[in-house]
């Protein structure tokens, strides 16, 4: 089954708890039919910010910036994004609200 939605998570460099595991990771993409895609912040130097898709490079940006009192992302957690959207969910326990959120959209009993 070919992936039909792109799931993006940015990690925060002080709390990898987020991060899956392969195993988990591949059977999500497989049970939900999505795209698991995940970025490490300390890993994206400037030089990867154009090879970067949009919203996460947009959101790298607004990270970084430090005149941005918005953004409060000091203590750990994971940005998610679905289709390039940015997603608002709770701090625990994150990829179950994902998955609840594919379910809520794609109608219960579909996968």
């Amino acid at each position: 089954m070919l992936a039909k939605e792109v799931v993006d998570v940015i990690h925060s460099p002080w709390c990898f708890i987020e991060a899956l595991e392969e195993r988990y990771k591949k059977e999500l993409e497989e049970t939900w039919a999505i795209r698991i895609r995940e970025f490490n912040i300390w890993d994206i130097g400037d030089e990867k910010m154009n090879h970067l898709p949009h919203h996460i490079s947009q959101e790298v940006k607004k990270l970084r910036d430090p005149h941005n009192l918005e953004m409060r992302w000091h203590a750990g957690g994971s940005i998610f994004f679905l289709n390039g959207e940015r997603l608002n969910v709770s701090s625990s326990l994150k990829w179950p609200q994902i998955e609840k959120i594919l379910e809520e959209r794609r109608g219960k009993g579909e996968n």
